[in-house]
Protein backbone atom coordinates (compact mmCIF):
# COMPACT_ATOMS: atom_id res chain seq x y z
CA UNK A 1 0.00 0.00 0.00
CA UNK A 2 1.51 3.45 -0.79
CA UNK A 3 0.88 6.60 0.81
CA UNK A 4 0.44 8.81 -2.72
CA UNK A 5 -2.76 10.22 -3.46
CA UNK A 6 -1.92 8.92 -7.19
CA UNK A 7 1.56 8.08 -9.15
CA UNK A 8 3.49 11.08 -9.73
CA UNK A 9 3.38 9.37 -13.46
CA UNK A 10 0.04 10.15 -13.63
CA UNK A 11 0.57 14.06 -13.80
CA UNK A 12 0.47 15.36 -17.08
CA UNK A 13 1.43 18.61 -16.45
CA UNK A 14 3.22 21.14 -13.61
CA UNK A 15 1.51 23.22 -11.54
CA UNK A 16 1.18 27.15 -12.55
CA UNK A 17 4.12 28.20 -9.85
CA UNK A 18 6.72 24.85 -11.01
CA UNK A 19 6.09 26.10 -14.79
CA UNK A 20 6.51 29.53 -13.69
CA UNK A 21 9.86 28.48 -12.32
CA UNK A 22 11.05 26.63 -14.85
CA UNK A 23 10.34 29.58 -17.44
CA UNK A 24 12.36 31.70 -15.63
CA UNK A 25 14.99 29.53 -13.97
CA UNK A 26 14.55 30.07 -10.35
CA UNK A 27 15.73 28.21 -7.85
CA UNK A 28 15.73 27.72 -4.37
CA UNK A 29 17.62 26.60 -1.06
CA UNK A 30 17.44 26.05 2.36
CA UNK A 31 20.15 27.31 4.77
CA UNK A 32 18.61 25.91 8.29
CA UNK A 33 21.52 28.20 10.16
CA UNK A 34 19.40 31.64 8.92
CA UNK A 35 16.57 30.56 10.59
CA UNK A 36 16.50 34.33 12.35
CA UNK A 37 14.60 37.53 10.11
CA UNK A 38 18.11 38.95 10.83
CA UNK A 39 19.55 36.73 8.39
CA UNK A 40 16.91 37.24 5.72
CA UNK A 41 15.51 34.13 6.41
CA UNK A 42 16.53 30.10 5.89
CA UNK A 43 14.95 30.21 2.41
CA UNK A 44 17.15 32.33 -0.21
CA UNK A 45 15.69 32.12 -4.30
CA UNK A 46 17.14 33.47 -7.43
CA UNK A 47 16.50 33.37 -11.01
CA UNK A 48 18.85 32.33 -14.00
CA UNK A 49 20.51 36.05 -14.84
CA UNK A 50 21.69 35.50 -11.70
CA UNK A 51 23.44 32.30 -11.76
CA UNK A 52 27.42 32.36 -12.06
CA UNK A 53 28.91 31.18 -15.40
CA UNK A 54 25.46 30.25 -16.12
CA UNK A 55 25.47 27.34 -13.68
CA UNK A 56 22.02 26.80 -12.51
CA UNK A 57 22.87 24.72 -9.77
CA UNK A 58 25.27 27.24 -7.95
CA UNK A 59 25.29 29.84 -5.48
CA UNK A 60 24.10 32.81 -7.27
CA UNK A 61 26.31 35.80 -8.54
CA UNK A 62 24.68 39.07 -6.73
CA UNK A 63 23.14 38.36 -3.59
CA UNK A 64 21.41 41.55 -3.85
CA UNK A 65 18.85 40.25 -6.46
CA UNK A 66 18.40 37.58 -4.24
CA UNK A 67 14.55 36.85 -2.63
CA UNK A 68 14.97 36.11 1.14
CA UNK A 69 12.11 34.56 3.75
CA UNK A 70 10.77 32.50 6.22
CA UNK A 71 8.88 30.34 3.28
CA UNK A 72 10.14 29.52 0.15
CA UNK A 73 7.14 30.92 -1.27
CA UNK A 74 8.04 34.07 0.53
CA UNK A 75 11.61 34.01 -1.08
CA UNK A 76 10.00 33.58 -4.50
CA UNK A 77 7.70 36.52 -4.06
CA UNK A 78 10.47 38.82 -2.98
CA UNK A 79 13.24 37.67 -5.50
CA UNK A 80 10.29 38.54 -7.91
CA UNK A 81 9.69 41.81 -6.52
CA UNK A 82 13.28 42.65 -6.58
CA UNK A 83 13.18 41.62 -10.45
CA UNK A 84 10.31 43.07 -11.55
CA UNK A 85 9.49 39.56 -12.62
CA UNK A 86 5.42 39.66 -12.63
CA UNK A 87 4.43 35.99 -10.50
CA UNK A 88 2.69 33.36 -12.27
CA UNK A 89 -0.88 34.25 -10.71
CA UNK A 90 -0.06 37.88 -12.56
CA UNK A 91 1.77 36.93 -15.95
CA UNK A 92 -1.81 36.54 -17.84
CA UNK A 93 -3.74 39.55 -16.78
CA UNK A 94 -0.83 41.92 -17.12
CA UNK A 95 -0.25 40.22 -20.72
CA UNK A 96 -4.11 41.20 -22.01
CA UNK A 97 -4.13 44.42 -20.27
CA UNK A 98 -0.90 45.47 -22.03
CA UNK A 99 -2.44 44.00 -25.13
CA UNK A 100 -5.57 46.07 -24.44
CA UNK A 101 -3.60 49.62 -24.08
CA UNK A 102 -2.13 48.81 -27.40
CA UNK A 103 -4.89 46.94 -29.21
CA UNK A 104 -2.86 44.46 -30.19
CA UNK A 105 -3.70 41.02 -31.66
CA UNK A 106 -2.13 37.97 -31.71
CA UNK A 107 -2.14 35.51 -35.32
CA UNK A 108 -1.43 31.89 -35.88
CA UNK A 109 0.49 31.77 -38.95
CA UNK A 110 2.72 29.04 -40.04
CA UNK A 111 4.47 30.84 -42.82
CA UNK A 112 5.24 33.75 -40.64
CA UNK A 113 8.75 35.07 -40.89
CA UNK A 114 11.15 33.52 -37.86
CA UNK A 115 7.86 31.42 -36.45
CA UNK A 116 4.71 30.71 -36.17
CA UNK A 117 2.64 33.88 -35.02
CA UNK A 118 2.21 37.23 -35.82
CA UNK A 119 1.69 40.72 -33.52
CA UNK A 120 0.27 43.65 -34.68
CA UNK A 121 -2.22 46.49 -34.02
CA UNK A 122 -5.17 47.30 -35.68
CA UNK A 123 -5.35 50.75 -34.39
CA UNK A 124 -2.13 51.53 -35.56
CA UNK A 125 -0.93 50.41 -39.24
CA UNK A 126 2.41 52.54 -38.98
CA UNK A 127 3.72 50.27 -36.35
CA UNK A 128 5.45 47.61 -37.08
CA UNK A 129 4.31 43.60 -36.85
CA UNK A 130 6.24 41.46 -34.10
CA UNK A 131 7.08 37.92 -34.84
CA UNK A 132 8.08 34.68 -33.04
CA UNK A 133 7.84 30.96 -32.21
CA UNK A 134 5.55 31.33 -29.26
CA UNK A 135 2.48 34.15 -28.60
CA UNK A 136 5.11 35.72 -26.43
CA UNK A 137 8.03 36.23 -28.30
CA UNK A 138 5.75 37.76 -30.94
CA UNK A 139 4.42 39.88 -28.34
CA UNK A 140 8.34 40.99 -27.30
CA UNK A 141 9.24 41.51 -30.47
CA UNK A 142 6.28 43.77 -31.58
CA UNK A 143 6.63 45.92 -28.15
CA UNK A 144 10.73 46.12 -28.95
CA UNK A 145 10.41 46.88 -32.81
CA UNK A 146 7.73 49.81 -31.93
CA UNK A 147 9.75 51.13 -28.82
CA UNK A 148 6.44 50.42 -26.29
CA UNK A 149 6.93 49.16 -22.72
CA UNK A 150 6.19 45.47 -22.66
CA UNK A 151 4.79 43.69 -19.86
CA UNK A 152 7.94 41.90 -19.37
CA UNK A 153 10.19 43.66 -20.70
Amino acid sequence: MSDELFPIEAVSQDSPKVAWMRKHGVKTHYSPHCESDDDGGPWAAWERSNYPNGDADGIPRDPELCGYGMTEDEAIRNMAAINRIPLWNEEDFLKSKWMKRYAVQIKDDAGARNGGFLAFSLSNPTWKTGYGIEQDDALVDFAIKNNLEGWKL
